[in-house]
């Protein structure tokens, strides 16, 4: 089952998932380490819980990332490459799922300070 709400209350009833902790926007600096916490609760009957990130709509995949087992996304450094399209900047929601169902937190904006257009 997937539920989608943003009341607390409605997410626990329905998944057995509650976001102790969601992303926050921040701004970063560029090669810059980040970490976005996601933190669930839920019964012990749901089971084990997986956490997995979006950027940007897609779900997270490069091997630079981490998932820490806490449902933190960590990025050792941060980057924003124009001119090769890649950047770490953008939105990111994590979510997380367990034998009741899955849970996406709000989305968060990363902003990446100190940016150029050459690198």
């Amino acid at each position: 089952m997937y539920f989608f709400s943003s009341d607390p209350d409605q997410r626990l009833l329905n998944s057995s998932l509650v976001f102790l902790e969601e992303p926050q926007d921040v701004i970063v600096v560029k090669n810059s380490a980040l970490w976005l916490p996601c933190t669930v609760d839920t019964t012990p009957e749901g089971g084990t819980v997986h956490y997995n990130w979006q950027h940007n709509g897609e779900v997270v995949s490069d091997s630079r990332l981490a998932v820490l087992p806490n449902g933190t996304l960590y990025i050792p450094r941060v980057i924003h490459k124009v001119q090769k399209g890649r950047s770490d900047e953008g939105l990111y929601k994590c979510f997380a799922k367990n034998d009741y169902g899955t849970i996406f937190s709000r989305p968060a904006r990363v902003t990446v300070a100190g940016k150029d257009s050459c690198i």
